[in-house]
């Protein structure tokens, strides 16, 4: 998940819109790597206890504040999974004689 706006946002403002990126069919959306989200409310602060992917009881407040747009509070702590980087990258390119070839 890299959004277009990678230098004009946050990982909060991910979370809250939900966002997408140009690279989610290799690192996912954003609920698909959200483990664990922190919200201050006007009533004070929420969020889960444990930082595991997944709990199978009660509701997910993860599911929850995925784009809520800040209805619910204001994000202040996301834990994400990540992925490590690959150990080698290849980029090749190939070279035609002229433009006509190549189309």
């Amino acid at each position: 998940m890299i959004p277009d706006s990678l230098e004009f946002s946050t990982a909060g403002g991910w979370v809250s819109t939900r966002a997408s990126g140009m690279k989610k069919n290799v690192y996912g959306n954003i609920e698909d790597m959200l483990i664990n989200v922190k919200i201050v409310t006007p009533k004070g602060t929420f969020t889960k206890n444990h930082n595991c992917p997944r709990v199978s009881s009660g509701p997910d407040i993860n599911q929850i504040i995925l784009g809520s747009e800040g209805n619910f509070g204001i994000i202040t702590e996301v834990v994400l999974r990540v992925r490590p980087l690959p150990e080698v990258r290849i980029y090749d390119s190939i070279i035609f004689p002229n433009f006509d070839y190549g189309l």
